[in-house]
């Protein structure tokens, strides 16, 4: 799985800049090297209640992520979910989706995989995430044209040739299978 996380810190940095808090504590929620430090200070910043929903939004998404690098995945979805109510976007949704695939709860990631994809039809991770997901439910063809579409937006993206090259193999297609591993090597 390609790790996305949070893409856009900078946008979350500035929405927290204006909570009226330390700065240390929103430096603590936001980096995420130590989650137990982030999971306590995004706490402690979800209990101010003159947030507004985008911040809120945001701090949920940042604990969320913290629950989910701590391996606290069904903590991760309860706060992603939470999030999402408040102000959906592709990321929180493809976290989300994440941290469903990393409890092999694949048909509730390909869910939240598409919807990321509905808001970034140029998210090539999301696509990547959804094939893999679709493999692990042995529907190759739906693997196949989602590993296709990530190497439309990332060529050089090898795991998607080598993930590929597996489904195509599992549907008797040998020679497509070898052209793609024979560029995943290449890329590799």
């Amino acid at each position: 799985m390609k790790i996305r996380k949070l893409g856009s810190i900078g946008l979350l940095f500035f929405i927290l800049q204006a909570l009226p808090v330390q700065a240390k504590i929103v430096d603590d929620c936001i980096q995420q090297a130590n989650p137990g430090r982030a999971i306590k200070a995004c706490t402690e910043l979800l209990k101010d209640k003159t947030q507004t929903r985008t911040q809120l939004a945001a701090l949920y998404q940042l604990r969320g992520v913290a629950h989910d690098n701590n391996g606290k995945y069904d903590k991760a979805i309860a706060d992603y979910s939470r999030a999402i109510r408040l102000k959906p976007d592709d990321e929180v949704h493809y976290n989300r989706g994440e941290a469903y695939f990393k409890q092999q709860r694949y048909k509730k990631a390909i869910k939240d995989f598409s919807r990321a994809i509905r808001f970034n039809r140029k998210m090539a991770n999301a696509y990547y995430n959804r094939g893999t997901s679709y493999f692990h439910l042995r529907r190759f063809r739906r693997a196949i044209k989602d590993f296709s579409r990530t190497i439309r937006l990332n060529p050089n993206y090898a795991p998607a040739y080598r993930n590929r090259a597996v489904a195509y193999k599992s549907r008797g297609k040998k020679h497509k299978a070898a052209a793609d591993y024979r560029k995943y090597m290449a890329l590799k």
